[in-house]
């Protein structure tokens, strides 16, 4: 998955403005046929792969049982501040 879009529900971020309503989740086999409509179609449009960009790598643990790593995300921020500082 992309760190632009959703690992849980098939939206982008940008589409987060209303939590009232249900979206649909990822599971194991949503993954593995939206991989397979992407490699048959040749999708290129971000907004069509909705961040899927290879099959699953542990298929035995379903997206709604992951922990998000809140460490690494932090992790990711600060690296990202500090190379626009010394940039």
């Amino acid at each position: 998955m992309s760190g632009s879009w959703c690992m849980w529900c098939h939206l982008h971020p940008s589409q987060w403005n209303s939590l009232t309503r249900h979206y649909p989740s990822w599971t194991i086999e949503s993954l593995k046929r939206q991989k397979d409509r992407i490699d048959a179609e040749k999708l290129k449009e971000a907004r069509d792969i909705c961040g899927v960009v290879s099959y699953p790598v542990w298929d035995f643990v379903e997206p709604k049982n992951y922990i998000f790593p809140i460490l690494h995300v932090e992790i990711g921020l600060v690296n990202n501040v500090l190379d626009k500082f010394y940039d």
